[in-house]
Parts: structure tokens; C-alpha cells; sequence
């Protein structure tokens, strides 16, 4: 009867035909509970409708047919059991376990098995159904951030308290008067996005200790950190500083992807962004570029040429007949996350105020990309960076 379950699923993980026959499983099994007068009737009708609603939104909306992924980490304890059961998406072994559970338990009820056995089967299963309430919430509430159509590029997680703006605006102060961070006021022709590492692979700027507020922005990067990213995916970081736009710019960024595969960025903008200053990046329909420049036998020395072409370009280089080029517009003072591998770039700023953001940015723990920044950095000319002199 189950059968349908057990044989699809590890042909097809995470894919239409997976969905089909967990429904196809679920209907049997309440089916059989309904004949048997099965006291748990009720309760496997009941999740195999929420099943079906989380199928008609994930697999019905979405082209890439996937499970929906959440990525804004500041929800409520009730998504908790999300980071147990699917992190990122995929299954853990606790995940898979409660799956497994979930189509045992009704068996075990009807069956008359040891109440042991059942009382532990029931245990997984409610944490099992516990995840499917927090999938069928989440997609239906908010499905638009769902897996439809394109992979993930920045994404908004949540605006600075009233004491994290505190921090990175009296940090920012400091650094200005100190440290010589550049201001479009003070450069002459210098029209270029240029930025300051206050942390470079493992070297704090040497002034460091000359900004009262640094302790605390230390433990603010820390903490920004533990909430945008799962305990299993470990971060290390390898820089963080402030980026500066400056006003009424005319060079702009070449397309390129953060040094390896696997760096994201955090980045808060400390002024508005606008469609006329805002960081752009694409997003392709397979998700990451097929022709991602990262060499797996480098020893992770980056090349700081690594570039794309123009868009329309790229269309053909990577074989799709269509992409998205697109920003996220903010006000001050956003926490913004710049997903993995995601093709971007820094846009001249035609606004009449100078772009000031905060960015940190990591690795995976397992994977740390060697940069060769120095504490001063500042984008070329061209699609590159080059490194001054600190």
C-alpha cells in the first residue's frame, strides 16, 4: 500500500514525483484509518490536506520544483523546527527520520503495535506534521520567497535597532576622522566605489583601538552572524568595513562574483538605497552560473579579475534564454544578505549624497579564500580591484 512512498522518494528527492507520492501514501493511509475506525483518522485526513496545500503552492508555483527554503532567520520560535528538520532545504537525519515515523505511526496505531513503539512513532511523527504547518505558513503567507522561478540573490532580513545604528553610525564617525576614509567632498575627481577594511583575514586595522565603539561592533558582527546563518554552516570571516558610493559617480563595478564559491556578504546600507545607487545582481533561472569561475584547486588564492561579461552577454555564455538583472531597495540602516555565488556589482551613485554601507563578509569555515587585501582597498577602473598602499 505504502510502497509508492518508499520507491519514489529516493528516485526523485525534493521533486514533483516525490510530492505525488507522499499525497499517494497519505491518501492510502487515511483511506485504511477511516475503514478501521482508526482513532487517528481525523489527525492523517487533516495532514494530508495541509500536505496537499504546501504541493499546490511549492511544486504548482514554483519552476524549479524544490522545497521552499527560508532564509530570514529572525522568524519566531514556531519556525524552530525548521532549522531540526530542513535547514537550508535539506533533510537531517532527524528530518528523515520523522518522515519515516510520520507513515509509520498510523500503521503502528492501526496495527495494535507495542505502545512503546507507537508512543515513539507519534512523538516523530507531531514533529514531523509540526514542520509541515511551519512549511504551509510560511509559503503561503510569504510564497513569493519561495524557490519560483530564480535562485536567491540579496535578500532582506531585518532593520538595525535604535543601538546597532548607534554603533556603526559613531563607528563610521571615528573612522572618517582617523582612519582617512575617503568622502566625495575631499577627493577631487575621485568618483569610484572605494572602501576601508577595519578586520582583513585575521589583521585588525592598527587604529583600531582608537574607536571607542569597536568592541561593540565586534560583537554586533558576531551576533549578525550566529542569526543569518545555520549552526551547520559555520562562517569565517574574512573582512568587514565600510563601503562608500560617492555622489554623482560615473564608474560603476564590473559583473563578479565575492572571491570563492561559498562567500556571502552581510551588507547595511547607512543611507537610502535607491534604484540609482543600490548594488545589482542577477539572478539566473538554474541558479548559480553555470560557468561560476572558482578554481577547486587554487588553494583558494583568489584572483581578483575574476569577472563576468554584460548581461545580454552572459545570456548566451551560459546557455538560458532569460535572467533577471535586479536590486533591493531599502531604507537606512537594512541588514541585507548577499546569498553565495550570486553574480553582482556596485553601480555608479547618481543621487547627490554619498552611499555609506557596512559590510562583512565570509566564507565557509571549511573553504577560506586567500584575498591579499591590504587595509585600504579600493575598486579599478576596471572590471578588477586593485590594492593601495595602507
Amino acid at each position: 500500500m505504502c510502497t509508492s512512498n518508499f520507491v519514489l522518494r529516493p528516485l526523485s528527492q525534493g521533486c514533483g514525483w516525490d510530492w505525488f507520492a507522499d499525497i499517494l501514501a497519505q491518501y492510502d493511509l487515511a483511506i485504511w484509518c477511516v475503514a478501521e475506525s482508526s482513532p487517528i483518522a481525523s489527525y492523517v485526513i487533516l495532514f494530508t490536506t495541509v500536505e496537499i496545500g504546501c504541493g499546490l503552492f511549492d511544486f504548482a508555483i514554483s519552476a524549479t520544483s524544490v522545497y521552499p527554503e527560508q532564509h530570514d532567520e529572525g522568524r519566531s520560535l514556531f519556525y524552530i523546527v525548521e532549522r531540526w528538520l530542513t535547514p537550508g532545504g535539506s533533510y537531517t537525519q532527524l528530518g528523515t527520520l520523522c518522515w519515516l515515523a510520520n507513515t509509520l505511526y498510523p500503521i503502528s496505531v492501526v496495527l495494535d503495535w507495542n505502545l512503546y513503539i507507537v508512543y515513539a512513532f507519534a512523538c516523530l511523527a507531531y514533529l514531523y506534521a509540526w514542520h509541515e504547518v511551519c512549511q504551509f505558513v510560511f509559503i503561503v503567507v510569504s510564497w513569493t520567497e519561495t524557490t519560483a522561478a530564480f535562485g536567491a540573490g540579496i535578500q532582506f532580513t531585518r532593520v538595525c535597532t535604535d543601538s546597532e545604528r548607534e554603533t556603526l553610525s559613531k563607528t563610521f564617525e571615528t573612522c572618517q576622522s582617523i582612519l582617512n576614509i575617503k568622502d566625495s567632498t575631499k577627493v577631487g575627481d575621485e568618483r569610484e566605489i572605494h572602501w576601508t577594511n577595519l578586520y582583513s583575514e585575521g589583521q585588525y586595522h592598527p587604529d583600531r583601538d582608537r574607536i571607542p565603539t569597536f568592541s561593540k561592533l565586534e560583537k554586533f558582527v558576531h551576533g549578525i552572524i550566529a542569526e543569518n546563518y545555520e549552526a551547520n554552516d559555520p562562517r569565517h570571516i574574512i573582512s568587514y568595513g565600510f563601503i562608500i558610493g560617492p555622489r554623482n559617480s560615473t564608474v560603476s563595478q564590473g559583473w563578479h562574483h565575492d572571491y570563492a564559491a561559498g562567500v556571502s556578504n552581510i551588507m547595511i546600507p547607512m543611507t537610502r538605497d535607491t534604484t540609482n545607487n543600490a548594488t545589482q545582481f542577477i539572478r539566473l533561472p538554474h541558479g548559480a552560473a553555470k560557468t561560476f569561475q572558482d578554481d577547486e584547486n587554487s588553494e583558494y588564492k583568489i584572483d581578483h579579475n575574476q569577472s563576468y561579461p554584460p548581461p545580454h552577454q552572459l545570456l548566451e555564455r551560459e546557455g538560458t534564454t532569460h535572467m533577471e538583472v535586479t536590486q533591493v531597495i531599502s531604507e537606512p540602516f537594512s541588514i541585507l544578505k548577499l546569498m553565495p555565488n550570486v553574480i553582482h556589482r556596485g553601480i555608479a551613485n547618481k543621487e547627490d549624497y554619498d552611499r555609506v554601507l557596512f559590510f562583512l563578509s565570509t566564507s565557509k569555515a571549511s573553504r577560506v579564500p586567500i584575498i591579499g587585501e591590504s587595509i585600504y582597498s579600493k575598486v579599478s577602473e576596471t572590471q578588477g580591484f586593485k590594492v593601495l598602499d595602507s
